[in-house]
């Protein structure tokens, strides 16, 4: 029958006193913090790149003015549950009504673009991606004890390696190191590239050249026969 309301079954006191705290399912909680929710496909970006993980959110009518600021808190989660059921777990960012406190991790790498001009933008952007960037970002906006989260998973592509000809350790010009690249089905590597393998990790004794025809050295730690341009130094690109 069309046209009818839907009525939880309950006596009409009892209904009454349940529906205060519950409504029929809906509870203050369920509506004071609305998510713009979808259904996210893994979003795909290349090593070096900047991406942009969505975040955005609006509160009931009348809540922005008799509660405090919306808290929010970007934090990373990765790998298989534990025993507990919960997984690995890094914060990104905390931002409260304009101030925005990035963790030393990802300090000079993460922002909220739009958060300045518009407290209900809280989308990340993350730049100098690395491999290690891969994983779960969830975006959890809390007013009061009432709190409302989004999930965004990333996965950054893309792999550097070393290529040494096989009759000589530096035998390759500029062109022939672009060439063998190709020969690879690789191309040669941007700086930006290798920064972002080096700060994961990325430790190599070898001279390589980049695309913007300088030669480097990936040294983590300077060790005998191995210095790079700076003995006794760590060495970054």
């Amino acid at each position: 029958m069309q046209g009818v309301l839907p009525v939880c079954g309950l006596q009409p006191l009892l209904a009454l006193l349940l529906l205060q705290t519950v409504g029929c399912g809906v509870t203050e909680a369920d509506t004071m913090v609305n998510m713009r929710k979808v259904t996210h496909q893994t979003i795909s970006e290349e090593m070096s790149k900047t991406v942009l993980l969505p975040c955005l959110f609006t509160l009931r009518p009348g809540a922005s003015s008799s509660h405090e600021p919306p808290r929010i808190k970007w934090t990373k989660v990765w790998g298989q549950r534990g025993s507990d059921g919960l997984q690995k777990e890094q914060s990104v960012l905390v931002a409260k009504d304009n101030v925005v406190k990035v963790k030393k991790a990802f300090q000079g790498r993460v922002t909220l673009p739009g958060y300045n001009e518009n407290r209900y933008n809280a989308s990340l952007a993350l730049s100098g991606l690395r491999s290690s960037d891969s994983g779960l970002y969830r975006c959890e906006v809390v007013v009061g004890i009432n709190d409302e989260q989004d999930t965004v998973p990333l996965e950054v592509t893309g792999v550097v390696f070393h290529y040494r000809a096989p009759h000589d350790r530096y035998a390759l010009s500029f062109a022939d190191a672009k060439r063998v690249c190709v020969e690879n089905s690789a191309v040669i590597a941007t700086p930006g590239q290798l920064q972002a393998t080096f700060a994961d990790g990325y430790d190599n004794c070898d001279a390589g050249w980049l695309s913007d025809q300088t030669v480097r050295y990936p040294i983590q730690s300077p060790r005998p026969g191995c210095y790079g341009d700076r003995e006794g130094l760590t060495w970054s690109p």
